[in-house]
């Protein structure tokens, strides 16, 4: 497989309101950035389900990490943070 520079996405670019919670189940989300094409794989930033009471956030920019959080306000938060942080998509890092 082979990805190209144009697949890498400028993260700074990305704005609250370019994130949008595609509901997968009653308690389950697809996090996805809305600037790019529904079919488009990296489109997707992660994943929200419900645990608790509380939101458990997972990142595909930080995988291994999980983060609990009280309201979608702050789930969001999470996505714009982990992204503002990586350089390069986790996924890409072992190619």
């Amino acid at each position: 497989m082979t990805i190209t520079a144009s697949a890498i996405r400028p993260v700074s670019s990305l704005a609250d309101g370019d994130i949008r919670f595609d509901e997968l189940a009653r308690d389950q989300w697809r996090v996805v950035d809305a600037r790019l094409p529904h079919d488009d794989a990296t489109a997707v930033l992660g994943f929200v389900c419900v645990v608790a009471g509380l939101l458990e956030v997972t990142t595909l920019a930080r995988p291994l990490e999980i983060e609990f959080c009280a309201d979608e306000r702050a789930a969001r938060a999470v996505f714009l943070d982990a992204l503002e942080e990586a350089q390069i998509p986790s996924a890409l890092r072992a190619v």
